[in-house]
């Protein structure tokens, strides 16, 4: 997949990149993803195939990847792997659960 567009934002005073990647021909997919430091910043990705993205421009007019990027900068700024992994954390310390 091809690196569309790479959007920097900062958060706490870290510098992040939203990427926008794209397979147009192959698999017709576009996908976002967080980085920091060049790394992917959470096991998050986000994406949308061509097709819908199409019509969801069409219908709504507004570019397809838009509410991706907002989706992938909002996981960033409210901490949401942070959350998951401070949860599971307190599960498997309270509990037999074990994420291994």
């Amino acid at each position: 997949m091809r690196e569309l567009e790479s959007i920097p934002f900062q958060h706490d005073g870290v510098n992040y990149e939203i990427k926008v990647f794209g397979d147009i021909l192959e698999s017709g997919t576009f996908v976002v993803r967080a980085f920091k430091h060049g790394m992917p910043a959470n096991p998050y990705s986000y994406s949308i195939e061509l097709k819908h993205a199409i019509s969801f421009e069409n219908l709504v007019g507004v570019k397809a990847i838009d509410p991706l990027v907002a989706q992938a900068k909002s996981d960033i700024v409210n901490g949401t792997w942070e959350n998951v992994q401070r949860l599971l954390q307190t599960a498997e310390t309270t509990s037999n659960f074990s994420i291994s």
